[in-house]
C-alpha cells in the first residue's frame, strides 16, 4: 500500500515537474538555513552553562565607550577585594589574567602553541577545577604550571609529565614545573585553556585594567542591590577620591550580551537569518499546499471513485499526504547536501569547534522536528478540504 501511494505521488511530482523543484528547491534552502541558525543559537546560549553554580557567576567589567557596546572584560587588581569588603551579596570573587590568543611555550626544541590563563587560589574553587593527577591541592606558585590531559597526552605521549617543565618565552624563557594534570572543561566556553599558571598582580592601581574579575553570588540574592552597590561608588588611591562604576554581566549569557572582538557574526543577526530561514520555508510550504488544495479539487472524481470502492477516509488522507511527505524528504536531501557543501564556511563563521557529526545529527534532530509539524498541520488541512471536496462530488 505504501509503495502504491509513493509511486502516485512521484507520478504527480513528475506531472507539475515546475512547481514541484520550485517547492523542493525552496524548502531545502528553508531548512537549511533554519536547522543551522537554530544550531548556531542554542550553542550560543549554551556557553559555559555547565559550571556549578553558572546562573550565579558575573563577570565584573569596566565601563570602556571606545570599545564595542562600552562594555570591557578588563578590570584592575584592586576590584575584588573592594567587591569581598562592600558587597554582602557575593559568595567568591577571584581574578584571571587571559586572552583567546594561543601563546607560544617549548619542550626539547619542539614549540607549542597553547592557551594560557593564569589564575589565583579563588579561581580553583569557584570552578570546580578538578586535579587528574599530581597536586591534589591546586595552589600555583609562580614556576608552577598545571596542563590538561589533552596536552599532556599530546606533548609526552605515555610518559608521565608530572615533574616536568616546560620554556615559556614570553616571560623571559622562565621554565615553568608541571605539577599537575587538570581536567578540561566539560563544555564549550569563552574562557578554554591548556595550561593554567599563577597569577601575578602586575600593578595595584585603580587606573590599570588588567585582568578579569569574576564573583559568584549567593543563592537568591538581589543583582540589582549588587549593581546599586557598584554603581558610582567612591574609591580613593594617593590621596586621590573619584567615583567609579562597575557593570557586571552574567557569564553564561555574556558571548552574547557582551561579545568580543573576536566573534565573527552577532547572535542578533543569526537570530535574523533563522528568522529568515522560517519564513522561506513558510512561503514554500504555503505555496505547495495552495497547489496541493488545488490538485484535489481537480482530482476530486478520482478520490470519489476510490471512496465508492472502499477506501477509508484515512487511506485517502495518507495517499494525498504521501505527496507531502516526498517533497519534504527531497527537500531534507537537498537541504544535507546544501550543508556539505557550506559547512566550512559555518564552523568558520559560528566557531563551533565540533566535529562533523555534531553538526548532523543536530540538524537531523531541527529537519524532522520541522517534517512532523509540517505534516501535522498538513494532515488537518488536507483532511478538511478533503472532507468538503468528497462532499460536493
Amino acid at each position: 500500500m505504501i509503495y502504491h501511494y509513493l509511486k502516485i505521488a512521484f507520478r504527480n511530482l513528475i506531472k507539475y515537474k515546475t512547481q514541484s523543484i520550485v517547492s523542493i528547491v525552496g524548502l531545502a534552502i528553508g531548512f537549511t538555513c533554519f536547522a543551522l541558525s537554530a544550531l548556531w543559537i542554542r550553542y550560543e546560549m549554551t556557553y559555559d552553562t555547565f559550571h556549578e553554580g553558572a546562573e550565579r557567576i558575573y563577570l565584573a567589567g569596566n565601563k570602556f565607550e571606545l570599545q564595542g557596546d562600552g562594555f570591557s572584560y578588563f578590570s584592575p587588581n584592586l576590584l575584588a577585594d573592594y567587591i569581598k569588603t562592600n558587597c554582602p551579596e557575593v559568595e567568591k570573587v577571584c581574578h584571571i589574567r587571559y586572552d583567546s590568543s594561543r601563546k607560544p611555550m617549548k619542550y626539547k626544541d619542539t614549540e607549542y602553541k597553547m592557551l594560557q590563563m593564569e589564575i589565583d587560589s579563588s579561581f580553583i574553587s569557584m570552578f570546580n577545577i578538578s586535579v587528574l593527577d599530581g597536586k591534589s591541592r591546586l595552589i600555583l606558585d609562580k614556576n608552577e604550571i598545571a596542563i590538561t590531559e589533552e596536552i599532556a597526552k599530546q606533548i609526552f605521549g605515555k610518559e608521565n609529565p608530572i615533574g616536568k617543565q616546560l620554556l615559556f618565552p614570553q616571560s623571559n624563557n622562565s621554565e615553568k614545573t608541571i605539577v599537575a594534570i587538570v581536567k578540561s572543561w566539560k563544555g564549550h566556553s569563552l574562557l578554554p585553556f591548556d595550561i593554567l599558571l599563577s597569577y601575578e598582580p602586575d600593578d595595584l592601581d585603580w587606573n590599570r585594567s588588567e585582568c578579569q574579575t569574576f564573583l559568584r553570588v549567593y543563592p537568591d540574592s538581589d543583582i540589582k542591590v549588587l549593581e546599586q552597590r557598584l554603581t558610582n561608588y567612591e574609591i580613593e588611591q594617593d590621596s586621590h577620591k573619584w567615583l567609579r562604576s562597575t557593570p557586571i554581566a552574567l557569564l553564561s549569557t555574556l558571548r552574547s550580551t557582551h561579545p568580543r572582538k573576536d566573534v565573527n557574526v552577532k547572535l542578533n543577526h543569526v537570530r535574523l537569518f533563522a528568522c529568515m530561514g522560517a519564513l522561506v520555508i513558510i512561503c514554500g510550504l504555503c505555496n505547495y499546499l495552495t497547489m496541493l488544495v488545488t490538485r484535489i479539487r481537480m482530482r476530486k472524481r478520482e478520490l470519489a471513485l476510490r471512496k465508492v470502492n472502499g477506501a477509508s477516509n484515512a487511506n485517502l488522507l495518507s495517499l494525498l499526504l504521501s505527496e507531502l511527505a516526498l517533497i519534504l524528504v527531497l527537500s531534507a536531501g537537498i537541504g544535507a547536501m546544501l550543508m556539505e557543501l557550506i559547512l566550512p564556511v559555518f564552523k568558520y563563521l559560528s566557531q563551533i569547534n565540533e566535529n562533523t557529526s555534531f553538526f548532523y545529527s543536530e540538524v537531523l534532530i531541527y529537519i524532522l522536528s520541522l517534517v512532523v509539524i509540517t505534516v501535522g498541520i498538513a494532515a488537518v488541512l488536507i483532511h478538511y478540504i478533503n472532507k468538503q471536496t468528497l462532499l460536493e462530488n
